[in-house]
């Protein structure tokens, strides 16, 4: 007998109910204008995605699929989404300016593939697809190339998202300032959930390969810490919504101060002063905390400061000094047998990509364009 509508099972009522919450909560947040678009929507299109995974499996789970056979075959191509999808949401997370290239499109080949190779699939009769599906239930299974690649694809997107947090951290916190990006957190605690929840996928494949657990019990394993995931994403979302939403909600934590705007005047201007005197910028280890005990304010009011009268975050107010330093530098004709990257390190920046990555942003040209068109200039004048 197959299982009862009536008599779901706890395991049943909490991949339901995931299931509910990854199709809400994907729905609402492709919608959400606060914080980085691009980022909320990778992050939607990839909570859908696990949605309609979650979904098939509670089809197959409750054997829904015997009286509804359309529905076999919903998550065939959702193996090749995932992946991407949240490699995307990661990457535009971290890097809000990323501009998109055409050799982007290549992340979309496997999906591609696939869903040529099983189109024909979608087209067979209920029962066709009834039969099939039955088969395949009861036939043991063996490690396929398919397995394998789907193994290495998801591991591998996995790792380039670990390595884009490494990175981030290592160019930001060692070499840009020290100080910490709440919504990177929020990513990374992501990341660590889904990474087990990679592992947990692994071991259910794996089980089903060298043990004699039914296919249906594999699947309500990998369902449950798929359940798992969306529960931690909806909790972030719930309760620390800055954690996803972080540059919009940074100007709505200042609603309850009692800084004034003439405060905000007095301290830019002892905080121009200070950074013009003393080129505070040309440390390459400073902090928000350093920088507020400098001034004798606190981190949070200059970090207030920053954020509302310069309409910058920390790191941006640093590193427009360095480059106005580095452009300064580059003029004086005592400088002109040391290269650009050598400047750029004295004026504080501690590697070669985040210097020129830097000054592109603020000055819209490389660093031997600028100094070709002064250099022009200079003659003509």
């Amino acid at each position: 007998m197959g299982t009862s509508y009536l008599s779901i099972t706890p395991w049943e009522i909490i991949i339901s109910i995931a299931t509910i919450f990854g199709f809400l909560f994907s729905i609402n947040l492709f919608r959400q204008l606060k914080g980085n678009k691009r980022a909320n929507r990778f992050l939607a299109l990839f909570l859908f995605a696990l949605a309609v995974l979650l979904f098939s499996n509670f089809v197959v789970i409750t054997q829904i699929y015997k009286s509804c056979p359309q529905l076999i075959g919903t998550s065939f191509l959702i193996w090749y989404i995932l992946p991407p999808s949240f490699y995307f949401y990661v990457k535009t997370g971290i890097k809000t300016d990323y501009k998109f290239a055409w050799y982007d499109l290549l992340h979309l080949l496997p999906f591609v593939f696939m869903l040529f190779k099983v189109a024909p699939f979608y087209f067979l009769p209920a029962e066709s697809k009834l039969q099939w599906f039955e088969h395949y239930l009861i036939t043991p299974k063996s490690l396929s190339l398919n397995a394998v690649f789907i193994v290495v694809y998801s591991f591998t997107y996995l790792a380039a998202c670990m390595y884009l947090i490494l990175n981030f951290e290592k160019n930001y916190k060692k070499g840009f300032a020290n100080t910490s990006i709440e919504h990177i957190d929020g990513i990374k605690r992501l990341v660590l959930v889904y990474a087990i929840y990679q592992v947990l996928d692994l071991i259910g494949m794996s089980a089903s390969f060298f043990s004699d657990q039914t296919a249906i019990g594999i699947m309500q394993f990998i369902s449950v810490s798929l359940s798992i995931f969306i529960f931690v994403v909806s909790y972030t979302y719930l309760r620390q919504p800055e954690k996803l939403f972080q540059s919009k909600l940074v100007k709505a934590k200042y609603k309850t101060s009692k800084l004034s705007a003439l405060d905000l005047s007095i301290y830019s201007q002892k905080l121009d002063s200070k950074m013009l005197e003393e080129k505070l910028y040309l440390d390459s280890e400073i902090n928000l905390s350093g920088l507020a005990q400098k001034l004798n304010i606190s981190p949070h009011t200059l970090s207030q400061v920053i954020n509302q009268h310069y309409q910058m975050n920390f790191y941006e107010f640093i590193n427009r000094y360095r480059v106005e330093e580095v452009k300064t530098q580059l003029m004086k004709a005592e400088n002109k047998n040391m290269t650009i990257i050598a400047i750029a390190y004295d004026a504080g920046f501690n590697s070669k990509s985040s210097f020129h990555r830097i000054w592109k942003k603020f000055v819209g040209k490389s660093p031997t364009q600028f100094l070709k068109e002064k250099n022009t200039d200079k003659s003509q004048g």
